[in-house]
């Protein structure tokens, strides 16, 4: 087993900012922020494939249970590197448009970003 030459992996964990709820902020960032991520020609030209996980309460109490930390949802970027991930960050239809977006619903101070290899142990 190696790891995959043919594209990269970046998982960004979020937190929806205080004051709204767990349900609004699922319908917002799956229904109509996705959407606008998505919609971007950058984001068109440059990545591959954009999933998101969230986080219900049950599964907040699991990892509260065992340390974890309590975040809302996490979205999984895959692109052919790390350079065209980069090129969509920078931007200018990005710059001007995500974050004032983001600021709308997440806690853009939790946010995280992990840059990852992939390998492919086992795909059903």
């Amino acid at each position: 087993m190696s790891l995959r030459t043919d594209r990269v992996r970046m998982v960004v964990l979020v937190r929806r900012k205080e004051g709204i709820s767990r349900e609004e902020f699922a319908r917002y960032w799956v229904g109509q922020h996705s959407q606008l991520f998505a919609g971007l020609a950058v984001t068109k030209k440059n990545i591959l494939k954009y999933e998101q996980g969230h986080v219900d309460s049950d599964m907040e109490r699991s990892l509260g249970a065992i340390g974890g930390e309590p975040y809302d949802c996490f979205s999984f970027v895959e692109a052919e590197s790390f350079e065209k991930m980069a090129a969509v960050l920078s931007d200018e239809e990005f710059l001007n448009t995500i974050p004032q977006d983001e600021e709308k619903w997440l806690d853009r101070s939790a946010t995280r970003f992990f840059p990852l290899n992939i390998a492919t142990v086992l795909d059903q």
